[in-house]
């Protein structure tokens, strides 16, 4: 979800925080071809499922449109996770 910088500095500090420290998520596209980081910009609840919207970081590095990820995304097509925790992992076990 995009503001503006008078939107930002009219927020009080907790709306800021949900603005600004979105959970990040990652999915499998639909058919493995890639693996999708984006953070979720907007939730909502429908039929008992929690749906997400999410500003997809490497959305165009998809070549096919069958892959592209749809507007709203069920909450058990993604998962959430510590970019922390993963750069740890990464950086311990990864390095050369």
């Amino acid at each position: 979800m995009k503001y503006s910088t008078q939107e930002l500095l009219d927020m009080r500090a907790e709306e800021l925080n949900k603005v600004l420290l979105r959970p990040p998520v990652y999915m499998v596209s639909k058919h493995g071809g890639a693996l999708l980081f984006g953070a979720i910009d907007e939730e909502k609840t429908c039929g008992g499922w929690t749906f997400y919207k999410i500003d997809w970081h490497n959305k165009d590095d998809i070549a096919y449109g069958e892959d592209q990820p749809d507007d709203w995304i069920r909450c058990d097509r993604v998962k959430k996770f510590s970019v922390k925790k993963i750069s740890r992992l990464l950086r311990h076990n990864y390095t050369y």
